[in-house]
């Protein structure tokens, strides 16, 4: 294999773990998937990372979360993915929230929205 080639190859190998999409799953709130009703003002949230690939050293640098039209966290530099807690303005009583969170990786690099969650 000639310098060229070995290059190529390099610069794939790089371009396929980048291209590992890491994506926020499993949000749960409170310890629950999608609870009808909590009783925490400001109410603890968690997800998981999951990888598209089996790809190794994969890490979480930041995330952000939103709650519909109540909190935007905007990006927070943190590896942390659970016992998150909200920190937007007061929630109303009988009001269902939905909400979505994503994450940075090593590279700085956001992944995807996570599925809504409520």
């Amino acid at each position: 294999m000639n310098a060229w080639s070995q290059a190529a190859m390099s610069a794939l190998s790089a371009a396929a773990v980048h291209a590992a999409a890491v994506t926020p799953v499993d949000l749960r709130c409170e310890y629950l998937e999608n609870p009808q009703g909590i009783d925490a003002p400001a109410p603890r949230l968690q997800c998981r990372l999951q990888a598209d690939m089996d790809v190794r050293g994969i890490t979480q640098t930041a995330y952000q979360i939103v709650v519909d039209g109540a909190w935007d966290s905007g990006k927070v530099t943190s590896a942390r993915s659970v016992n998150v807690a909200y920190a937007g303005k007061p929630l109303e009583p009988g009001q269902l929230y939905w909400w979505k969170v994503r994450v940075w990786d090593g590279r700085d690099e956001p992944s995807a929205w996570s599925a809504g969650a409520s």
